[in-house]
This record gives C-alpha cells, structure tokens and sequence, in this order.
C-alpha cells in the first residue's frame, strides 16, 4: 500500500473514530457512577483531596484529568465525558502505529478500523469511566517498551496507567511474563534474559515511584493507595455471584458475535502457526480473560483494556486468511467484518441515548406502596 494513501485512509479511520465518539455525547442521561466522576471532579475544583475522597477506587489520575474540561466549560455530562472519548480516538491511532510495526500497515489499518467502531470501546468512550484512559496509558507503556524507549519513560507511563486503574498492573505484568518466557522456548542468550530483567524490574519501579510521588508520601494517602487496591483486586471480586463463563458473554456482546467468532478462530489459528507476535496476540487475550474469570468479574468495563489486542488479533486473522488473489472477494470480507460491528454500535448508540435514571429505578419505585413517601 502506498505512503500517501495509507495516510488518507488512516485520517478516515480516525475521523469516524472521533465521530462515533463525540456525536450527541452529552445528550444521554449520566449513569449512577459517571454522577459520581462528575461530583468527585467538582470536589477536586473546590480543592478537595482524591485520595480521600475516593480511597483510590479507581486512583485519582482520570478524574484530575477530567476536571480540566469541567473548569472550562462548566459541569456537564459532555465536559466529564470529553477527555475519554478524545483518549479513545488516540488509542485507535496507537493500535495503527503498533500494528504496523508488528505486521504491515494493512493489518494496521484494520486494527486501527476495527478499534475505532468495536461496540465496547465506542461506548465507553462515550461515557466518564476511567477504563479508556488507563487503556491507552497501558498500551502506550508496552509500545514504548516495543520501540526501546529508556526504561524510564515505560516506567512514568505504566505508573500513569496504575494512578488510572489498577487493571493496568494486569495488562502489562502479562505483556512482561511473556517477553520473559519467551527467552527459554527461543534459546535466547543470557545477555537477552539480563536485559529484560533487569529492564522490567527498573521499569516497575519507577512505576511504583510515579504512584507514591502522586500520594506525596502523606501517609493518609498511602492508606488510601493501599485500601483501594486491596479493595479492587480482592474484596470486589469475592463480591462476585455470576458463574466464570459469564465473562466470555460479556466479551461476545462488547466485541459483537461477528468478532468474537473471528477472535476465537484466531486463537486456535494464529496459535498453532506462531509467525510474527501472533503468539504475544493469542497470550495477551487468552491469559487476561483466565485472569479475569478467576477474579469473577462481573462488568463489561473490565474488559475494555484488553479491547485494543482483541481487534489486533482479529485483524491479523482477517488478514491472513484473505484470498490474497481474490482481491473482490477479499474486499467484500473486510467490508463485511468493518461494517457488522459498526451496526452493532450503532444500535447500541441508539439504545443508550434512550436511557434515563427512571429506567433504572421506575420499577424498584413503582412495586413500592401506594402510601410510601421517596
């Protein structure tokens, strides 16, 4: 593919991706929890401390960030959901210039077009949850750590992900394990192994610098640090009634059935075949939804960080399993697996805008008695 007419058709890409993002995005009803993102950010304005405020579920980094737009123009549905919805369209241009790396630049203007319109990530960059920032933040550290950027920068970006969410501790602890296995199935010299080593241990260390220099050392921050991630990490998931499958639906519905069929193709495919990171694709999705049964998460949202190497996978699979010489019916496929999905979103862009706090608590108020007071 030429230079000039990928560039066109990744302006394209991103252009529709911040549509699908921006349009009518304060015209919904805030949800329960994006009330609340709204409300801390307004306390942070009024000089409150996050730390205290939220005990670290999530960290506070999102909801510094998301109190900028609402200094500017005011409390508002859009003003708490703008700066996730501009990190979700960065994210897409991300998946494209890793891709690329990786592969090709077609793979990567299909993980980058699949990105910009997959149902889970669309909406929830449509909405004030902190789970895009820490996505791209995430996927952002291991890019960097894939360019051989100084261990530094990987480390200030992995803990700008962790002052996010503590899902990014997940997201990257895998991405290492497995440039550090990969050392003993390939014979790598020792030198190799030292260097990752020694290479990840710095990197988390600086992370953990970047986390505590954001508490500064108060030791009711720490507290707070420390109670929310025990909080995330243990306690929300014992909460957990819905059976271990009940993930893998939630992942069907947040990539759509399309997708999702493509994804688990590619598993068994791409696996058996190890070319390129084919194998790293296969391990980054597979391991973190194992990681997230076990956890029993119970919400779509703790599947979004994953999103960007679900698509990659798909991509890569949609790309070599096309009829190379059969270039109209190779077209025809891709059209096919770009457009379901954005249907899927579409639809579902429909149905939220059509959500209010009633729908929630209309039932619960109207099986009260008729003599109660709300």
């Amino acid at each position: 593919m030429k230079a000039k007419n990928s560039k066109k058709w990744i302006i394209l890409v991103l252009v529709v991706a911040l549509l699908f993002r921006v349009v009518l995005l304060g015209a919904q009803d805030l949800y329960y929890d994006e009330h609340g993102y709204l409300n801390v950010a307004e306390l942070f304005l009024e000089g409150e401390s996050l730390w205290e405020v939220v005990l670290a579920q999530p960290p506070p980094l999102a909801m510094w960030i998301q109190a900028i737009p609402q200094y500017i123009f005011g409390s508002s549905a859009f003003s708490v959901r703008i700066m996730e919805a501009l990190f979700g369209v960065v994210t897409v241009f991300l998946v494209y210039l890793l891709m690329r790396k990786w592969y090709d630049e077609k793979t990567g203007l299909l993980s980058a077009g699949l990105l910009a319109v997959v149902p889970i990530h669309v909406l929830f960059s449509r909405s004030a949850f902190v789970d895009i920032l820490v996505t791209l933040l995430a996927v952002l550290a291991i890019y960097f750590y894939e360019e051989k950027y100084p261990w530094y920068v990987v480390g200030l970006f992995f803990g700008l992900a962790m002052l996010t969410k503590f899902s990014a501790l997940t997201l990257v602890a895998l991405y290492f394990i497995f440039v550090f296995l990969r050392v003993f199935w390939e014979k790598k010299r020792w030198e190799y192994f030292k260097l990752h080593f020694l290479r990840q241990l710095f990197v988390t260390v600086t992370a953990i610098v970047v986390v505590l220099v954001a508490t500064g050392f108060r030791p009711q921050n720490v507290f707070a640090l420390t109670y929310g991630f025990v909080y995330l990490s243990v306690i929300q998931s014992v909460l957990s009634s819905d059976p271990f499958y009940y993930v893998l639906l939630l992942f069907y519905q947040g990539l759509s059935p399309l997708l999702f069929l493509v994804l688990i193709v590619g598993v068994v495919y791409l696996w058996k075949h190890k070319k390129g990171k084919d194998s790293l694709l296969v391990w980054m999705v597979l391991s973190f939804l194992v990681v997230t049964m076990l956890q029993g998460r119970s919400s779509v949202r703790h599947l979004v960080v994953i999103v960007p190497f679900a698509v990659m996978l798909v991509a890569r699979t949609v790309v070599v399993l096309l009829p190379q010489k059969k270039k109209i019916i190779s077209g025809v496929i891709v059209a096919l697996v770009v457009f379901y999905p954005t249907m899927w979103t579409v639809s579902a862009i429909s149905d939220n805008l059509d959500y209010t706090p009633w729908s929630e608590l209309g039932e619960f108020t109207n099986s009260l008695p008729p003599d109660a007071t709300i």
